[in-house]
């Protein structure tokens, strides 16, 4: 009798094992599954902001090749910010608008992971190597 209860308890050990190992592995799934961060584009006027171009404002006006332009203020200097969809719009955009004196020496360019670019371009050009150290990579 002894033998069998002996052996009674050691399969309930070895299934409760078993149990709760599954018990864990879903349980570690779910974990997995809840902390999946799905990340979100960045935007002209958060990358302004924490660049230290701030009070962002979207223009109504449309500019050559842009998804979105506006302005924003950094060191007491107004700036003019672009968002372009991709580094061809960028080439284009400069080509278009050169004859204005706007070139692409003159600006700080933050190519973004999703393939998008953001350009600023400062009004006094004294501010132009602190605004492209403040976006630079």
């Amino acid at each position: 009798m002894k033998k069998l209860s002996s052996a009674l308890f050691v399969s309930a050990l070895l299934l409760s094992a078993c149990g709760s190992s599954k018990t864990s592995d879903s349980s570690t799934a779910q974990q997995l599954d809840t902390t999946t961060v799905t990340q979100t584009p960045a935007t002209l006027s958060s990358v302004s902001d924490n660049g230290g171009c701030s009070g962002y404002t979207q223009s109504s006006e449309v500019a050559p090749f842009t998804t979105e332009w506006g302005t924003c203020k950094f060191e007491g200097t107004e700036v003019q910010a672009y968002v372009f969809p991709n580094q061809t719009a960028v080439d284009e955009f400069f080509k278009a608008v050169s004859g204005f004196g706007i070139i692409a020496e003159q600006t700080a360019v933050a190519p973004q992971t999703d393939g998008q670019v953001f350009v600023w371009a400062p009004k006094d050009a004294t501010k132009l190597v602190a605004l492209q150290t403040a976006f630079a990579g």
